[in-house]
């Protein structure tokens, strides 16, 4: 449902052309309000979004590029915009616009929200009041569509006065009871048995719904109509960064067995998730849009692309298909898909439209810049293997030789630990994310590994050293060259395994880097 109303209605016959410009620019402030909810309207000319995640947080800075449109351009059904006096009497008594610049959804709490100009200086916003007041002349200039319609009686009268001023209380209340009364009040309006423009309640409680969900964000802005100008906004909400997101209500998708074995595996071993659904918002108001995220030191962007948020739990090939299908309905394009491999995420995207009840998202996931950690376990864990090789084969002169050499045996087994201990110390100033499963893994593994050796040392020559009363078959069995054996040919496979991965994270880097230099070289 669109809002493509004129604002021919509007009070601007003012006394004074004081009173007149005033009017004006409350009737310009309007018009820039209704292209702003209207989903077909794209006032904005340029954004560039720019989004840092941390625990918890998600940082967005937006740098918006926007023409404002003439006086004529957005009351172009005025008859006094045709007159240059009167458009040079508001330039004049009006250096500063009142406009929206941001659409929020009510209970969403944004810390630090701040609009700057290219200067830096921080602009004015209205506050709640004003911004409500704003908003309510934008109802008013709906509900004067319904006021077109002769009442027939004073009852009838009265009752629309009564029902416009239950609309008009829409900004100032919560969004569940702001709904409930854009509802209440349209089921009055049928009621009555006016007849009513064509299309004229399904408009009111389309903008009134949408009202009752959102408030808009004003500012006051040194500025003339027909200039361009260029705002930063910035501020910070609550981010929820999960392994996986929450499917829709009626949208469940059971994860495969290996997804949720992955998942397991990583919340095990303190991975902390590497791939980032954020949602968007100011698209469709804009022409071009421009999405940009950060990647934490060391680490690369490995994919990013924009996806719906109904499909975010189905496979990625229908993530992909059924957004190409959308592309293709709409006439919109995107780029920035093909060219993942860098440590900044940037995705374009023109004439991109929002759909009802299915945000878009821009889809990135985090791998590590080779060579990078799993380099460095992979050397560990060859190091150890290599250590439990030769272990295995002094075995016996080790565990059953006399207690003079407890201490050298318990050193002797214990350097391949020291060496994780190092290599975990080495990663502390990294940030967590780098670190990636397989390394972590392979830490784990050799760490374990230099605990079974040691304490099987222990065990050997203290609890079931000859004579001993306590020694279990259970414990000669989990501590003997056999179980070590077995140690050993797990850290030989791991470091093979720690090899391929490794091999595999420089061979697709190189080929992102490939694939993005080869355009720009030429």
């Amino acid at each position: 449902m669109t809002a493509d109303l004129n604002l021919n209605e509007s009070p601007v016959d003012g006394s004074s052309p004081r009173e007149q410009a005033h009017e004006l620019a409350k009737a310009y402030s309007t018009a820039l309000a209704i292209a702003m909810i209207n989903e077909n309207d794209r006032p904005f000319s340029r954004i560039s979004e720019n989004v840092e995640i941390d625990h918890g947080e998600c940082r967005r800075r937006l740098t918006i590029d926007w023409h404002l449109p003439t006086l004529a351009e957005a009351l172009h059904d005025d008859p006094r915009m045709q007159d240059s006096e009167t458009i040079r009497s508001f330039n004049e008594l009006n250096p500063t616009l009142v406009l929206p610049i941001y659409i929020a959804r009510k209970g969403r709490l944004m810390n630090h929200f701040c609009v700057e100009d290219p200067a830096g200086a921080k602009l004015y916003l209205c506050g709640q009041r004003e911004g409500q007041e704003r908003t309510q002349i934008m109802l008013r200039v709906f509900w004067e569509v319904v006021g077109l319609t002769p009442p027939g009686n004073s009852y009838t009268a009265g009752r629309l006065e009564e029902l416009g001023r239950k609309y008009l209380e829409v900004p100032a209340l919560d969004a569940d009871a702001a709904e409930a009364r854009v509802g209440h009040v349209v089921c009055e309006l049928r009621t009555l048995g006016l007849p009513f423009y064509p299309e004229a309640l399904g408009r009111l409680k389309y903008v009134g719904n949408y009202m009752a969900k959102r408030h808009l964000i004003w500012l006051h802005l040194k500025a003339r109509p027909g200039q361009a100008v260029r705002l930063s906004v910035s501020y910070r909400t609550r981010f929820s960064a999960d392994y996986s997101p929450k499917p829709r209500k009626g949208r469940y998708q059971p994860k495969s067995i290996f997804k949720q074995l992955d998942e397991g595996a990583r919340r095990a071993v303190g991975q902390e998730p590497y791939e980032f659904r954020i949602p968007l918002s100011m698209h469709s108001l804009c022409t071009s849009y421009h999405f940009t995220q950060t990647a934490p030191a060391g680490t690369f962007f490995l994919e990013q692309r924009f996806a719906y948020e109904q499909t975010l739990t189905m496979p990625k090939t229908h993530q992909r298909g059924t957004f190409e299908e959308s592309l293709r309905k709409s006439e919109a394009t995107t780029q920035g898909e093909n060219e993942a491999g860098g440590p900044v995420a940037h995705l374009y995207a023109r004439n991109l439209p929002s759909k009802v009840g299915d945000q878009v998202y821009a889809y990135t996931l985090l791998r590590e810049r080779p060579p990078g950690t799993t380099a460095l376990v992979m050397w560990l864990t060859l190091f150890a293997s290599i250590f439990f090789w030769f272990f295995w084969r002094i075995w016996d002169g080790l565990v059953f030789a006399d207690t003079k050499g407890i201490d050298v045996a318990a050193l002797f087994v214990a350097l391949p630990g020291l060496a994780s201990i190092w290599f975990s110390r080495a990663f502390k100033d990294d940030i967590r994310p780098r670190i990636p499963l397989v390394s972590r893994i392979g830490l784990l593994a050799v760490g374990m590994s230099a605990f079974y050796a040691l304490l099987g040392v222990v065990v050997r020559r203290g609890v079931c050293s000859p004579g001993s009363a306590v020694c279990t078959p259970e414990l000669m069995t989990v501590f003997s060259r056999n179980a070590l054996l077995g140690v050993a040919l797990l850290l030989s496979v791991l470091t093979v395994w720690l090899f391929v991965r490794k091999w595999r994270f420089q061979k697709s880097y190189q080929v992102l880097q490939k694939n993005v230099i080869d355009p720009y070289s030429r």
